[in-house]
């Protein structure tokens, strides 16, 4: 769920969870059931399952606001090394740049954060 949706589905979704359900918006709904019909599963169909786990650690981090030093410093890394995992997570995301790459995390991390 996002914050643009209108005052009846939000309504909708906070009674259902206050009933002990699980609210999916209409959209993710029918991402969900494509991968069961499909057979693939949620990672292989969103474009951060093509990330490492490291890769999506760093992607996360960005996420949240934290630059590479910071990143480096709290997983005892090279500055260099976090500099490799955010080039990786340009191409897997095909993303062009750098600020693409921290634009889509904090996206990313931003709805994770408000559906939760």
């Amino acid at each position: 769920m996002n914050k643009g949706q209108d005052v009846q589905t939000i309504v909708l979704a906070i009674r259902t969870v206050l009933d002990g359900g699980v609210y999916l918006s209409p959209r993710m709904l029918q991402w969900f059931t494509g991968c069961a019909l499909t057979r693939e599963t949620v990672e292989a169909r969103h474009p951060l399952g093509r990330l490492s786990p490291r890769e999506l650690q760093v992607f996360e981090m960005l996420g949240r606001g934290l630059d590479i030093k910071e990143i480096a410093d709290q997983l005892s890394l090279d500055h260099k090394t976090v500099e490799l995992y955010r080039q990786r997570i340009k191409v897997k995301l095909g993303v062009d740049s750098a600020p693409a790459v921290l634009r889509a995390a904090v996206l990313w991390w931003h709805e994770a954060s408000s559906s939760s």
